[in-house]
């Protein structure tokens, strides 16, 4: 996941479209295949390190214009999901939290790394894995914006990823 933060040129995109559990959202974050991010090792993150086995964080800012359409082919999209807190989803439109496939055993397995975005940064850390990020059937966010409603962008001073935690 490092690549991806780090050397994967992340993009957001407030414009593009996608759906889940019958409503059309939009926003997110595009990030280079890892075909095409220069140096990718599957072995090791960014740095030439293994970040398996510490506890690091780190984080990067981001372009807003998204890829061409002459270069989209060239990367992934992942929807600004958001993530869940106490049973609730927050921030749906403004942000995604994605977990690696690894836990960190240093923390005898009860964290892993996340990847975060929002519109203005993309970050790596770890975060207990009691935290919720993925979607179920509840849509009872604050800061859900299908678009039946238009909602205000958020100022960084308002919203951010690491906020409440």
């Amino acid at each position: 996941m490092t690549w991806y933060a780090a050397k994967g040129d992340p993009r957001w995109d407030r414009d593009e479209l996608w759906t889940t559990m019958g409503h059309l959202y939009k926003a997110g974050m595009w990030f280079k295949k890892k075909a095409n991010i220069s140096g990718y090792n599957s072995n090791t993150a960014f740095d030439g390190r293994d970040w398996r086995g510490t506890s690091k964080n780190d984080g990067w800012s981001v372009s807003t214009t998204p890829p061409s359409a002459a270069d989209a082919g060239n990367y992934f999209f992942l929807p600004a999901l958001g993530s869940y807190d106490s049973g609730k989803l927050y921030g749906v439109c403004f942000g995604g939290s994605y977990w690696s496939s690894s836990a960190n055993p240093i923390y005898s397995s009860t964290t892993a790394y996340r990847l975060a975005f929002d519109y203005l940064f993309t970050s790596l850390y770890n975060t207990t894995r009691s935290s919720g990020f993925t979607v179920s059937a509840s849509l009872s966010s604050p800061c859900a914006c299908s678009l039946k409603e238009t909602l205000p962008r958020p100022s960084p001073t308002q919203w951010s990823l690491t906020e409440g935690k």
